[in-house]
């Protein structure tokens, strides 16, 4: 009994020193001395005065404060984390209105995000922040215009703010939103669908898979048949997939043999379109790091389930904000 409280002390002391070393590892947050704070030298000094100017007389005519950060790495923090402590400790915005927001760059790991106050969620939805760094600011960085792209940015926000829409989204944009989408879908068919067959059986489960697919695509904006159609598979995937329905013909009978080699060759099939999904989803992204690294250990998963004809575990993905 010793001997595990003994155990149980140095683990938890390990965790706490562990905690205590990555909390010092962690990027210094710079003290805030003027609405633009290019720390990674990313603007020329002329955009940086013009935008320093431009932000102080926006702050002091409608009240919003509107901060550009740029810092050349915040590792081992992800830019979600990395902006909370920035807007923790700078208290952007008026006292008891939270109007403030950040548009952070990450030069040495390329990474960017919009930080939002409470009082301008309603104004600046995530939807919008992310379309604001894909859409506006993203093009501009790849063509090596940072001032542009970070001029256009907080344009946008201040457009936002006043109560303007953002532009409708390029094609080349619902594009990739379209295709972020599959994976999602397709681990929701192969997880959710096995799920909810053994919570209410092979035809309500597949059904309730089918409507889950469906109000899965309307949210991610996809047309109405081509929800409907994406439903319809969903539902005969979830169907067929794990179940024993076109093997008969009793043992060792020739109808039997090419039954089960039917059902084997459909777990192939599925196991190589889970594949190039999951290329899909390390080439292309589906978002945050965390939820890449989630949605590809799922389709790992569901790739190596299919093919052993295994039932998949119960699992859920929750997306980390």
């Amino acid at each position: 009994m010793q001997r595990c409280w003994q155990y149980a002390l140095t683990v938890l002391l390990s965790v706490f020193v562990s905690m205590f070393a990555w909390a010092n590892d962690v990027q210094p947050i710079p003290a805030l001395t003027a609405p633009v704070m290019d720390t990674a030298h990313m603007l020329q000094p002329e955009q940086r005065a013009t935008l320093n100017q431009q932000l102080t007389a926006y702050a002091r005519e409608h009240g919003s404060q509107i901060v550009v950060l740029t810092v050349p790495t915040i590792a081992p923090e992800t830019p979600f984390d990395y902006s909370t402590r920035v807007m923790d400790s700078w208290k952007l915005g008026r006292q008891n209105v939270d109007d403030g927001v950040l548009l952070l760059l990450v030069r040495d790991e390329r990474k960017t995000h919009l930080a939002v106050g409470r009082g301008l969620e309603g104004a600046i939805p995530d939807v919008y922040a992310k379309r604001i760094l894909q859409d506006v600011l993203r093009p501009y960085l790849q063509q090596g215009q940072t001032d542009a792209g970070i001029e256009q940015a907080v344009l946008q926000i201040e457009k936002l703010i006043a109560g303007e829409q953002l532009p409708a989204a390029s094609q080349a944009s619902d594009g990739d939103d379209a295709l972020s989408a599959v994976p999602i879908l397709l681990l929701l068919v192969l997880v959710g669908g096995g799920l909810l067959k053994g919570l209410f059986g092979r035809v309500v489960g597949s059904g309730l898979t089918g409507g889950l697919v469906l109000v899965a695509g309307l949210v991610f904006g996809w047309a109405l048949l081509l929800c409907l159609l994406a439903a319809f598979v969903a539902c005969v995937l979830t169907f067929v997939l794990g179940s024993q329905a076109f093997i008969g013909g009793g043992g060792g009978s020739a109808i039997g043999v090419v039954a089960v080699s039917v059902v084997a060759w459909v777990r192939v099939v599925a196991s190589v379109v889970v594949a190039v999904v999951l290329a899909v989803v390390v080439l292309r992204g589906i978002g945050d790091e965390e939820m890449q690294c989630v949605a590809t250990a799922m389709a790992a998963l569901a790739a190596s389930a299919l093919v052993r004809g295994t039932p998949l575990p119960a699992c859920t993905i929750t997306r980390i904000e």
